[in-house]
């Protein structure tokens, strides 16, 4: 972790979380109006190239300026994470270096989003931070007022008002190339429009329907609505602090699943709102997301917004949006908080051919998701409510599911794959991060998994807590704190805090970590689906469960530094780390194909394993004889 855990392991309800990280995506053109982008300082003034020019020459460095208009300033975070001149397609580089030294100055190079060296996140404070340092951008000299011309260096430190940045968003006409007018003038931005007085959701509704890309809508005071609020134009709503109380209509075809906000556009969001929900045990969603069909909701953020009462706080429809960044928020009476589950067939998208093959040799494809950022956000329940279900669950493994009438809530026993079998969510670098409970002291807490992923690729879970937790006496009942299943590929779960308080009768499959193959939907487990290159690194392991680690039928499982010491398995028998083979095949040995692998040096386990000494899961066959080792479904 970024701050010591040292702090979780005196208790549960000590921890510090660090500061949480963001990217914001450039918002893309559309009609005749173009957006433009500048980064702003917390002076005022802009990143500019040091030379006015358009088509800087590698080397060129950016400076401080109070000119902030033109395409020499017209500089963006992309949706990788690189800071990109537009105009230029260049980005900026720290020297080349993974940990530059001090007052290392920031130069435009080719070359974008390829490396931790030139990918910076936006932090809670609103420093631009190195990803490979964890340096920030300074202004040379480190004034809070910095003149003009002023150098940007990397240096330690984040976090403070004169390291701020911000990216704006303003308008420019398209029918002007290379930053000129028609008339061969510079042409100066126009902001965009901001419209305030917002006080209904008919006002509301009316503004977003005469807005124009990248204006801001200002809600001025609370107001309570019943019908949703029909986002279809990439703009922003501030709700300014203010409440909307939104409870779903009586009457109507599938009244009881009106969400409140239904965004039905690219590049919007929502932020500085609370939105209130009537019923937690009904069917609506407060944010959702329609991604069916060729209609996209892609490059959405949702920002310091308070959730509370509501089936599910924010949900999709169709496939998994790509460039999502949710970031500050409270999810507050859920069922499921973040809830984005994909139906491919229900979305036209690209598919992309890749040369990985599953277990069964077949050919597995992409589908690529942008940037995925959920950072900051709490998660809790008022005293006397229910525990919360699932707290951030992305799943790409429900494909087909979802062809009952009512939009978006799906049987979830379907099975109907079709083509999308080895269609794997591709996200570019994605991050999990600094996610807890109502305070940074508790954790994330969910009766099934605080943090759940299916057929996800390149995302890291690092520095949440997160901890199970019991409602009933149900004996097979299956939860994990971090459950990483079905072909998922390429995942590190690092620095988390995880608490295992599940157990009612000792015999409940609770799980700390688990790494699992596709087993639902009436499937049994093999390693055809298996999940490849997870990476469980440096956690912190509190409670008592079934085990601290679960891991079935995986491929390339990488386990290393992890802390044990107060944790412990609760049925007897059991180590606290469990890795099983399975036997695909069915011919009751374990053969050689069948063998999941282990890699990594295996140091600092401070843990019971059962593991032979050859760094290979040799002995440990699957037991469905266990009723608690059965699919979920089977149970």
């Amino acid at each position: 972790m970024n701050k010591s855990t040292q702090s979780l392991k005196a208790a549960l309800s000590v921890v510090s979380l660090t500061v949480s990280y963001s990217l914001i995506a450039m918002v893309a053109p559309i009609a005749s109006a173009q957006t433009v982008e500048t980064i702003e300082h917390s002076s005022g003034k802009c990143l500019r190239v040091q030379n006015n020019s358009s088509s800087p020459a590698n080397g060129t460095k950016v400076v401080l300026s109070s000119n902030c208009s033109g395409p020499a300033a017209h500089f963006t975070l992309s949706a990788g994470g690189s800071i990109k001149h537009v105009p230029s397609n260049q980005c900026v580089h720290p020297g080349g270096l993974n940990v530059p030294d001090n007052g290392t100055e920031l130069v435009l190079w080719q070359g974008c989003d390829f490396a931790d060296r030139v990918r910076f996140d936006q932090t809670t404070g609103n420093s631009l931070q190195q990803v490979s340092s964890q340096k920030c951008v300074h202004p040379r000299g480190g004034s809070a007022n910095p003149a003009d011309g002023t150098a940007l260096v990397m240096w330690d430190g984040c976090n403070e008002s004169r390291l701020a940045f911000s990216v704006n968003t303003s308008s420019s006409n398209t029918s002007a190339s290379n930053g000129q007018s028609s008339n061969g003038q510079p042409s100066q931005q126009q902001p965009s429009n901001s419209v305030a007085g917002i006080s209904s959701r008919a006002q509301l509704q009316a503004a977003i329907n005469n807005s124009s890309a990248g204006d801001v809508i200002r809600i001025s005071s609370n107001f309570s609505f019943s019908e949703e609020i029909l986002v279809n134009k990439p703009v922003v709503i501030d709700g300014g602090g203010n409440t909307l109380n939104h409870s779903v209509p009586t009457s109507g075809a599938f009244a009881e699943f009106t969400p409140a906000f239904a965004i039905f556009s690219s590049n919007v969001t929502l932020r500085n709102l609370t939105i209130n929900g009537s019923n937690r045990n009904g069917a609506n969603t407060l944010v959702q997301l329609n991604n069916r069909g060729t209609t996209r909701a892609n490059n959405f953020t949702l920002r310091n917004v308070t959730l509370r009462n509501a089936t599910a706080g924010l949900r999709n429809q169709g496939i998994i949006p790509s460039n999502l960044r949710v970031i500050d928020n409270t999810f507050v009476n859920m069922n499921k908080a973040i809830d984005l589950t994909r139906d491919a067939a229900l979305s036209d998208f690209t598919r992309q051919r890749t040369n990985l093959f599953d277990g069964a040799g077949d050919r597995i494809f992409y589908q690529n998701a942008g940037r995925l950022t959920i950072t900051g956000n709490r998660f809790f329940v008022d005293d006397g409510e229910p525990g919360m279900q699932v707290g951030i669950q992305i799943d790409g493994g429900n494909d087909g599911f979802n062809h009952d009438p009512a939009p978006g809530f799906p049987n979830n026993t379907r099975a109907n794959r079709g083509n999308n079998n080895n269609l794997i969510i591709k996200f570019n670098n994605g991050v999990i991060a600094n996610n807890t409970g109502e305070f940074d002291s508790d954790p994330v807490r969910a009766t099934e998994f605080p943090i759940a992923l299916a057929k996800v690729a390149d995302v890291t879970i690092r520095d949440n807590f997160v901890e199970t937790v019991g409602e009933t006496d149900d004996v097979f009942d299956f939860s994990s704190g971090i459950n990483v299943e079905h072909m998922s590929r390429d995942v590190t779960i690092r620095d988390n805090a995880i608490a295992v308080n599940r157990v009612v009768n000792g015999q409940q499959n609770n799980q700390g970590i688990s790494v699992l193959p596709f087993q639902d939907h009436g499937a049994n487990a093999d390693s055809e689906e298996a999940t490849v290159n997870v990476r469980v690194i440096n956690n912190d392991f509190y409670g008592a469960g079934r085990s601290g680690i679960f891991a079935l039928a995986f491929r390339n499982l990488e386990i290393d530094g992890n802390n044990f010491n107060q944790f412990e398995p609760s049925r007897s028998g059991l180590a606290t780390m469990n890795l099983f083979n399975t036997d695909d095949n069915g011919n009751g040995r374990l053969d050689q194909s069948e063998r999941s692998n282990l890699v990594g040096d295996f140091v600092n386990f401070n843990a019971t394993t059962n593991l032979g000494a050859s760094g290979l899961v040799q002995e440990t066959l699957f037991n469905t004889g266990d009723p608690s080792d059965l699919p979920p479904d089977l149970r």
